[in-house]
């Protein structure tokens, strides 16, 4: 019984430490400034790069070493250049989700408008793609997917 418990704790740390390695290495490359280039809601429409830039502005993620913690970000130059606003997120399993949310404007629509978690699609080092998972107010379009570029 003791071998077995002793097999099974070291799977469970093994299995831990990849999947935080995962989760901060996503975190790492998603450090830079990017653009909201794709908008598409219920698999049928879609809003322009062009009207997203000059709502949403450019998304600034810090570097951040661990994804356990919140990282930072902040939202430049959104509501056609007027604000910026601080936000938190993360990743977590494996970087298979990214959460987003806690901006500091709340009186104002900004990087709210896209908070919940997010299953991440896929990630370069160019391009960043997740679909909603529980994006509260993607709710009201129905399923959304965001592509981010980096600039």
């Amino acid at each position: 019984m003791g071998r077995l418990l002793s097999v099974f704790l070291a799977v469970f740390m093994v299995m831990t430490v990849h999947s935080c390695k995962k989760d901060n290495q996503a975190a790492k490359d998603l450090d830079g400034v990017w653009t909201l280039t794709s908008w598409s809601y219920a698999g049928k429409d879609s809003i322009s790069a062009g009207e997203l830039t000059a709502y949403l502005g450019a998304f600034s993620f810090s570097g951040c070493k661990s994804a356990s913690t919140d990282c930072t970000g902040s939202q430049i130059g959104f509501l056609g250049g007027v604000v910026n606003e601080s936000f938190k997120w993360y990743f977590r399993n494996k970087a298979k989700y990214w959460t987003i949310g806690e901006g500091s404007l709340d009186s104002i629509p900004g990087v709210d408008v896209l908070a919940g978690e997010w299953d991440v699609i896929s990630q370069s080092e160019f391009k960043f793609v997740v679909s909603s998972s529980s994006c509260i107010n993607c709710l009201l379009w129905g399923k959304s997917v965001l592509e981010f570029s980096k600039q």
